[in-house]
């Protein structure tokens, strides 16, 4: 398994088992999610669980969710770009 695998199966199983906790932890956590998302590449987006994380981090805590996403480095993001 590789670390998309493992985080998105823990932030499931914080969410289902302490749901406060998950959302306090994301909160807390904000500036380390998004340093992570800004080292991908786009094929970390396309194999691998990092959408859905960002969408469970959205279910979970709207307000983490808009703070990562501001925070992500774009310019460090490689990004496939389709012909």
């Amino acid at each position: 398994e590789n670390w998309w695998d493992t985080s998105l199966e823990a932030l499931k199983k914080l969410k289902k088992t302490n749901y406060q906790f998950a959302k306090d932890y994301l909160e807390t956590n904000v500036s380390q999610i998004a340093k992570r998302y800004s080292d991908v590449t786009a094929l970390d987006f396309t194999e691998n669980d990092s959408l859905e994380i960002l969408r469970l981090i959205k279910r979970i805590s709207p307000g983490a969710f808009a703070q990562i996403v501001s925070l992500i480095d774009r310019e460090n993001v490689i990004f496939e770009i389709e012909d």
